[in-house]
């Protein structure tokens, strides 16, 4: 053990961290919830340590202050996973006991903790670092000490006063001793010690491109700099930010989609297709928002008003010179063929949570979050270019342009272009070798798991570039601010202190514009293929009925674009392409019915391979612990649960065959899930104190609970808004229709 200086800081950290875990208990009353820790286990410097009361914890930190004369300038570092959780039972006690000296906190919520730092102590989640579960972390590492799932029962009620079986004790060491495990062995893969490691899973990539833009002169001084944002173009930019498309196709939502409906259709084909990387794709090679914002037209601008009357296609065709943000008031909005039962539009793109400023009794239909018609009111809304020519397409109506702001476009500069070519390079030889492995080896041998981890490393190190652009300047810090409430001098301080910092270097327009230009490509597939020929998409990939004649389209379509594709040349000398739009699997059934809630049966069409039914339903855990044979938990799947497996059949290993697309049929929003539920999570506040519960007195300060759901029903996401008719338009010079 030794001590580390923060680079030419005078701040020096020990090169050992505290590895703690807690297991917590309540008293299963939600109405009055009371919680507390159980015990709470800590490793450190050679020491396994166990504790049953918070105050006898924070006893021990300050011991190790008169031990290792810690200061503000000499500290130590807690590692524990999901410290949003073991935290809530912990926090307001190390506010009262610890040292007090300049506390300081990163929380993204009022209760999800990144770092908090108090004094001479540092406690970081190790969950935000990962984004995985101590489980998947400590396997994916191949710990010598992996959490011993299924061990522990959540349902006891256990107290600080309560004798702790050798079961309890073992599971607590293993997740301490598994996390610290872990931790070294990541510390050691990315070259870092306590005082370089990141804070979150986006920070390695971060530092990679962080590092090839310090490179670059001109990047920052010329770049960054130069084109940065006022907070004005800041909010613009934010509110026009819309993220991925989800959407089942409403013609079809909770209808079983089989070989009769797609030959009705003129289709004998169900296929699924995904695009590879496709944030990166146009990261890598789309034209981008880089240039210096500035208002192109602004309504309450006399001189604009007077030079300019402007249209949609007006703004439309600034591109690709020019991408754009327009804001603009909607007085009147119909999906094009709704009201008329020409439902043509069957994959929306408005969001109804892009609704702003309201005006009137806004009151409006809608399905599965999309728009289908205003019928009175006002709102204000903000869209990029690539989302308004979607939108002028689909919609008609009356609507007032108030502003527009433009960027001059140019490609991502060269200097991160090279760390993320590298990055997909690595990637792609990775999964060589990962799969030479798997054939040679075999799916559990030592080289073939390694070779696993090293992909899936390289993997979540390229998806999170796009993470890195689409980091807010701006945020909360929940540990001082628990409202969320900024004033707009606040927040413009925030952005000039952002852009002030050598630690900043990326342009937030690029992460907001990025997932519109996805949009872009997706709907252009989507027009191609034929929107009645759609069941469901989500972000980067497409569920559709197809045949012959549509997949040669798909695929001219595919060569065109992979023509102009950028690549990389693998470690077998093959050309790989950023560009590809590539079939995933086919399928011989589908049910969507709604955003994140579908199931499909797979089409092998190979005698050796049984089709199985595949669910994705948000809300609805992939499998649960329904038992153990010895150490090993036993699961029950959705899947199974949903085509009515029981339980017992699980535990003999002896599953009656169901017909997949029968059990798919199942797949309705009343279904009710029994096993397969989930659970909720409340977090509870109290003041420090000693409580009685059932006779036994527990310290506590508050907590979270974890609540079982004792059922998990799929809920129909079709509504309308308001249902108040009265309309008050106000102003509204310079309406123009739409179409």
């Amino acid at each position: 053990m030794y001590w580390k200086r923060k680079g030419k800081s005078n701040v020096f950290y020990c090169s050992e961290v505290i590895k703690l875990d807690i297991e917590t208990a309540w008293n299963h009353d939600e109405i009055d919830p009371i919680t507390w820790m159980v015990s709470a286990r800590v490793i450190f410097n050679g020491e396994s340590i166990l504790f049953r009361r918070p105050t006898d914890l924070m006893k021990w930190y300050n011991s190790l202050v008169k031990e290792y004369n810690l200061t503000f300038l000499k500290r130590i570092v807690t590692i524990i996973h999901n410290a949003s959780f073991d935290l809530s039972y912990l926090l307001e006690y190390i506010r009262v006991y610890l040292p007090k000296d300049r506390p300081y906190g990163l929380f993204d919520s009022p209760n999800k903790v990144i770092t908090y730092r108090q004094g001479c102590f540092e406690f970081r989640c190790t969950y935000r670092l990962t984004n995985e579960s101590l489980a998947k972390w400590t396997e994916e590492q191949a710990v010598e000490h992996p959490k011993k799932v299924g061990m522990y029962d959540y349902e006891r009620v256990l107290f600080q006063d309560s004798d702790l079986s050798d079961q309890d004790l073992i599971y607590g060491e293993h997740d301490c001793l598994g996390m610290g495990e872990a931790w070294e062995k990541q510390l050691r893969l990315y070259k870092d010690d306590v005082t370089t490691a990141p804070l979150t899973a986006t920070g390695y990539i971060r530092r990679i491109l962080r590092r090839a833009s310090r490179r670059d002169k001109y990047y920052r001084n010329e770049y960054f700099l130069k084109n940065k944002l006022t907070l004005e173009e800041y909010d613009a930019t934010l509110l026009s930010f819309s993220g991925g498309y989800v959407h089942v196709n409403r013609n079809v939502r909770g209808e079983l989609i089989d070989s009769d409906y797609m030959a009705a259709h003129g289709c004998d084909m169900g296929i699924l297709r995904d695009f590879r990387s496709f944030y990166i794709n146009h990261l890598m090679q789309s034209l981008l928002p880089v240039g210096k914002p500035y208002t192109w037209f602004d309504i309450h601008d006399k001189l604009h008003r007077a030079h300019k009357r402007i249209n949609l296609d007006d703004i439309l065709k600034l591109y690709p010179k020019y991408s754009s943000i327009t804001k603009f008031r909607v007085y009147d909005l119909e999906l094009k063929g709704w009201s008329d039962g020409k439902d043509t539009v069957t994959m929306p793109i408005f969001q109804v949570s892009k609704i702003e400023e309201r005006k009137g009794k806004v009151h409006y239909a809608e399905d599965n979050g999309r728009l289908l018609k205003l019928f009175s009111g006002s709102f204000s809304t903000y869209m990029d270019n690539h989302t308004l020519k979607i939108f002028r397409n689909q919609y008609k109506g009356k609507i007032v342009i108030e502003k527009v702001i433009i960027f001059e476009n140019g490609y991502l500069p060269e200097c991160l272009q090279e760390p993320i070519n590298d990055l997909f390079l690595k990637k792609t030889d990775l999964k060589i070798i990962y799969y030479d492995y798997l054939k040679k080896y075999g799916q559990f041998n030592y080289r073939t798991i390694a070779a696993k981890t090293n992909l899936d490393i390289q993997k979540k190190l390229l998806n999170s570039c796009f993470g890195c652009f689409a980091m807010k300047p701006i945020k909360v810090n929940y540990a001082i601010n628990e409202t969320g409430k900024m004033t707009d001098d606040y927040r413009r301080g925030q952005l000039e202190e952002y852009y002030g910092s050598r630690n900043n270097f990326l342009a937030f327009q690029i992460g907001a514009f990025l997932p519109s230009i996805c949009k872009a490509e997706l709907f252009e597939y989507i027009e191609l293929i034929g929107q009645d020929k759609i069941l469901y998409c989500d972000t980067d990939s497409l569920f559709y009925i197809s045949n012959d004649e549509i997949e040669k389209k798909v695929e001219a379509l595919n060569a065109e674009k992979q023509e102009r594709s950028k690549f990389v040349i693998d470690k077998n000398g093959n050309k790989v392409l950023y560009e590809a739009f590539e079939v995933q699997a086919r399928f011989k059934a589908f049910k969507g019915l709604h955003s994140k809630c579908y199931g499909y049966v797979t089409d092998y069409r190979d005698p050796e391979k049984e089709d199985e039914l595949k669910l994705t339903i948000a809300g609805v855990p992939e499998r649960t612990i329904i038992g153990m044979k010895g150490d090993t938990p036993i699961y029950m799947t959705r899947e199974e649960e949903l085509a009515g497996v029981k339980k017992s059949e699980i535990m003999r290993n002896k599953i009656k065959k169901r017909d997949p697309i029968r059990s798919l049929e199942k797949l309705v929003t009343e279904f009710k899930f029994k096993v397969n539920t989930g659970v909720k999570v409340r977090y509870v506040k109290r003041p420090i104190g000693i409580v009685e519960v059932d006779g036994h007195r527990v310290e506590t300060a508050g907590g979270a609970i974890v609540i079982p759901l004792p059922e998990k029903q799929i809920k129909d996401e079709t509504k309308i808004d308001g249902f108040d008719y009265e309309i008050v338009i106000g102003e509204t010079e310079g309406v123009i229709d739409i179409d």
